[in-house]
C-alpha cells in the first residue's frame, strides 16, 4: 500500500493493515455470525465491545457501526449508530488522499452500505405523532359510525313495535323494564 504525502497515518488507520483473518476481522465476523443466526442481542454486544478497542482501524469501526445500525431493534438507537457512521465516514473521506485507490474503493463500499441501511431505516421509521393521531381519529370515527348504526336500528325497532302494538304499549313495556330492574337492583343501604 502506497502512502501519500497527506495523511499516511490516517490511511493506515482507515484500512485494515492486516489480512481479513486479522484479530479485527475475526472480531467483526463474530458479530456478523451472531447477526446471521438471529442472535441480535449478542451481535450488538460483540460489536459494541469491538468498538471499545482503541486500536480498531476506522474501516472496522465503520463496519461495526453499520452492523449495529442494522441489528439494533430500537429504531432511534439504530439511527444514532448510522449517523455516527456517516460522521466518521465523512471525516475519513475528507482526510483520505484521492490517489489512495484501495482506501477510496473501501470508502465507496462503505458509502453504499450506509446509503442502503439509511433507506431501510427510513422504510421502518415509526409513525409520526400526526400519523398516530390520524389512526386514532379513524378508529374513533369507525366506533362513532357503529354507534350511530346501532341507534338507528334501535329507533327502527321502536317504530316497528309502536306501529304494531301502539305507543301506550311500548311506553308501558319500556317503563315495565325499568320497574323490573328497580325491583331486582339491591338497595344501597339495606339496613334502613
Amino acid at each position: 500500500m502506497a502512502h501519500s504525502h497527506g495523511h499516511p497515518e490516517m490511511v493506515q488507520h482507515f484500512q485494515d493493515p492486516h489480512t481479513p483473518s486479522s484479530l479485527y476481522g475475526q472480531q467483526y465476523l463474530e458479530a456478523v455470525y451472531h447477526f446471521n443466526n438471529g442472535e441480535t442481542e449478542r451481535c450488538v454486544s460483540v460489536a459494541k465491545l469491538n468498538l471499545t478497542d482503541p486500536t480498531l482501524p476506522r474501516f472496522y469501526q465503520m463496519k461495526n457501526m453499520i452492523l449495529l445500525a442494522t441489528a439494533e431493534e430500537d429504531w432511534y438507537e439504530a439511527v444514532k449508530w448510522r449517523k455516527k457512521t456517516e460522521t466518521l465516514w465523512k471525516a475519513t473521506k475528507a482526510m483520505t488522499p484521492s490517489n489512495e485507490q484501495e482506501a477510496q474503493a473501501a470508502l465507496g463500499q462503505l458509502r453504499d452500505s450506509i446509503r442502503y441501511w439509511r433507506e431501510r431505516h427510513e422504510e421502518r421509521a415509526p409513525a409520526t405523532i400526526d400519523e398516530a393521531r390520524l389512526a386514532v381519529d379513524d378508529e374513533t370515527e369507525k366506533e362513532d359510525s357503529e354507534a350511530v348504526e346501532l341507534q338507528k336500528k334501535a329507533d327502527e325497532e321502536a317504530a316497528t313495535l309502536t306501529a304494531l302494538w301502539g305507543e301506550d304499549f311500548v311506553t308501558r313495556a319500556t317503563q315495565g323494564e325499568k320497574m323490573k330492574w328497580k325491583k331486582i337492583a339491591p338497595k344501597p343501604y339495606p339496613w334502613r
